[in-house]
């Protein structure tokens, strides 16, 4: 197996978790407090239970492809490497989204770190496995050269869809108080880390982690890809923005502000419009 096929083994896991369930565990602050505040014989059952579950799902999915391609192949060795590597992928994800919203720095204590990590990880390394499932490229898609009768959808049926996948993830969010928190936590530093993160995310469901029909978009230039990747971004920022002014959460704010939360919310924008290309089309 290649480098590159494990990198994006891995990160087709890490985006795939944030595309199945990932962004409404990461944006409740009940969450958090749960994690924070729950006994540690409770949250080690809860916890147990859903390890179980992602279990199961390994089972099915597994992960990756054996060199030869044979999918079935479920051995106890790879049945354990593919369960552990999902859960470190749930886990990574968390942490690493966790520090750009602000609420995990150098200082805090490791465990805080440990048990946002173990309510985290369950709903993580779940969706990593049904993306994996669900969402993964056919092999013939991925393999097969000649043309299909599919083309790249007009500008506006794009941008449609775009902003009914930008939608379906940041409107259950953008009412809540969990868009102000992150924004007055993450700092400017923290924020170009979230807008840089949410451009990444989409150009690599859509051009690099074999999800659905990236045979066809990779057709298009490398100039395309990166000009397609910022129209992804600019619909989610737009949305975010119209959003947060539907709810009357911009009127006498400062302009500051405003971006700030702006760039918060486009960030599960992003993770829906991407999502919608790879499901819809």
């Amino acid at each position: 197996m290649t480098a590159g096929r494990v990198l994006r083994d891995q990160g087709r896991g890490v985006c795939g978790a944030l595309l199945v369930v990932g962004v409404p565990m990461l944006y409740t602050v009940e969450v958090w407090w749960y994690s924070w505040q729950t006994p540690s014989w409770r949250l080690l059952v809860v916890v147990s239970v859903g390890l179980t579950l992602v279990l199961l799902v390994t089972r099915r999915a597994g992960f990756r492809e054996t060199d030869d391609g044979d999918s079935d192949d479920r051995s106890a060795v790879r049945l354990v490497t593919d369960f552990t590597e999902l859960l470190l992928q749930g886990f990574l994800t968390g942490l690493l989204v966790l520090v750009l919203f602000g609420l995990v720095e150098p200082a805090t204590p490791p465990t805080v770190v440990a048990r946002l990590g173990l309510v985290l990880t369950v709903p993580l390394a779940f969706g990593s496995a049904l993306a994996n499932e669900v969402l993964r490229a056919a092999d013939d898609e991925q393999t097969d050269d000649d043309d299909d009768d599919g083309g790249m959808p007009p500008l506006g049926q794009r941008l449609a869809l775009y902003g009914l996948g930008a939608s379906f993830l940041a409107l259950p969010v953008a009412p809540t108080e969990e868009v102000q928190v992150v924004a007055s936590l993450a700092g400017w530093g923290r924020l170009t880390g979230l807008l840089v993160a949410s451009l990444a995310f989409t150009y690599l469901v859509l051009y690099e982690l074999e999800f659905r029909g990236q045979r066809g978009r990779r057709r298009e230039t490398v100039a395309e890809q990166v000009g397609h990747t910022g129209v992804v971004y600019a619909v989610s920022v737009t949305v975010s923005l119209a959003l947060l002014a539907a709810f009357d959460l911009v009127e006498g704010v400062s302009l500051s502000v405003v971006v700030q939360q702006t760039v918060v919310l486009a960030f599960p924008a992003t993770v829906g419009a991407s999502g919608a290309r790879v499901v819809l089309g």
